[in-house]
Formats: C-alpha cells, structure tokens, sequence
C-alpha cells in the first residue's frame, strides 16, 4: 500500500487539503470521520458555477496478526498495537487523499483533463448523494445493457 509508514499526521495532510481547495476556487472546507471512513467536503467555483464535492476513502481495520507473526488477538498490547494501527492508517489515508486531491488539481491546470471530469464522481447532487453513489450501482449492468439508463429519463 501506498504511504504505510508515513508520519505526517493527520492534521498536517488536512491541512494541506484544504489550502489546495483554497487555492483552486474553493471556499468552505469540512473534514469528517465515522468508525473506518474518513473524508471531507468542499464548495469549489469552477467555470463560475458553485460545486459541492464529497471524498471518501475507507481506512483498513487492523488485521489479527501482526506482521512480525504474532497474534494481537487477546495480548497485553493488543489494544496499545491496535490504537496504533489505527492511527497509522488514518495518517496513510489522509495522505493518499492529498495526493489525489493534488494531482487532480495539476492536471486540470495542465490542461489535460478538465476539472470538473476529474471531480465528477464526487459531485454532490440535490439529494446530497455523490454522482458516484448514483451511479456505480447500476453501471455495471448498465454498460452491458444500454449506457444511456445511466443518466435516467
């Protein structure tokens, strides 16, 4: 995996997030966390037009054995190690959402891809459902069926 032993902590990388955002039209930032999810909204202007993006990334439970072999199932340390583990991975993720955050950003600027077919997916809708969260459930079935059910009526 990506960044496993990084140690920029958690704040750092969010703080570097949301001065990319900043500097890209953005203008409010918020950073959320729920049990194994961690992620951040943000109101970015593109093309004069306010968008409301929603990133999520899943951090990795902490697996039973250590890598050193041991067990952490019912040790003296497993909680201590556990915490650890948790931490650690909340740090690695923050770090790979910068990155993608960041490199979302040099492309649009480059001129490759444009800003708002990077950020598509994450595009909160009315409902305040991400366009990905509307449309992976169907897509598979609907790139073998008829593409044009992706979009609705």
């Amino acid at each position: 995996m990506a960044y496993e032993s990084t140690g920029v902590a958690v704040w750092t990388s969010q703080g570097e997030i949301m001065k990319l955002v900043m500097a890209h039209g953005g203008t409010a930032v918020g950073f959320d966390a729920e049990g194994l999810v961690e992620g951040f909204h943000a109101k970015i202007k593109i093309g004069g037009v306010d968008y409301v993006i929603h990133i999520t990334a899943h951090c990795q439970p902490a697996p039973m054995k250590r890598k050193d072999g041991r067990s952490s199932y019912l040790s003296p340390t497993t909680e201590d190690w556990r915490a650890k583990f948790a931490e650690q991975e909340r740090r690695r993720v923050w770090r790979v959402l910068f990155y993608y955050l960041k490199n979302a950003f040099e492309c649009a600027a480059a001129g490759v891809v444009e800003l708002r077919e990077i950020l598509l997916p994450h595009i909160v809708m009315g409902d305040g459902l991400t366009i990905g969260q509307h449309i992976l459930p169907r897509l598979e079935q609907a790139v073998q069926d008829n593409p044009a059910r992706l979009l609705g009526a």
